[in-house]
Order: structure tokens, then sequence, then C-alpha cells
């Protein structure tokens, strides 16, 4: 099952992403978070993931993907969009 959730607060929207899948070992969770915050893209890189890490930081000076996971409970990815007032959105 996969769970999407987007809460709206005065600061921004925190969109979260949840399965009750297999989850990761704690050893796959360090590789995955040396992965996506390495700034250098490598073959071995999963390239979607990392991206999606990577431009949410750029463009929005935040801390891009925020992985949480359990080894056979599932995993949690949220990222929070701030909301910049008085800023005009790039096309």
């Amino acid at each position: 099952m996969v769970k999407i959730s987007v809460k709206w607060c005065e600061a921004g929207i925190l969109i979260k992403v949840s399965d009750n899948g297999a989850g990761m070992e704690e050893a796959r969770e360090e590789e995955v978070q040396r992965m996506i915050n390495d700034p250098m893209e490598r073959p071995d890189n999963r390239i979607g993931l990392r991206n999606v890490h990577q431009r949410l930081k750029m463009r929005y000076q935040t801390n891009g993907l925020i992985i949480q996971t359990r080894a056979n409970e599932g995993t949690t990815i949220c990222y929070f969009i701030p909301i910049v007032k008085g800023r005009k959105e790039e096309e």
C-alpha cells in the first residue's frame, strides 16, 4: 500500500509518501543516504532519487528528501517546500 499526504502550513507544504513494503536494513539506508547526498553524479548512483533530492535542495534551499525506513515495516520519504512570500515563480 502506498499513502501520499500533503500538509499545508504557514511556512510551506510538507509532502509524505509512505509504503508498507519491505523497507530497508540500516546498512542499505545508509548507502542510499550517501548516494543521494553525493554532489557528484556517478555511474552507480540511482539517478532519479538523487536527482530529485539534489534539485529540491538547490531550488528550495531545504534538506531535500528525508528518508525514514525500517526493515519489514516500510519506508516514508518526506520533503518540504517552503513558501517564499513576495517572490515571483520563475518560468
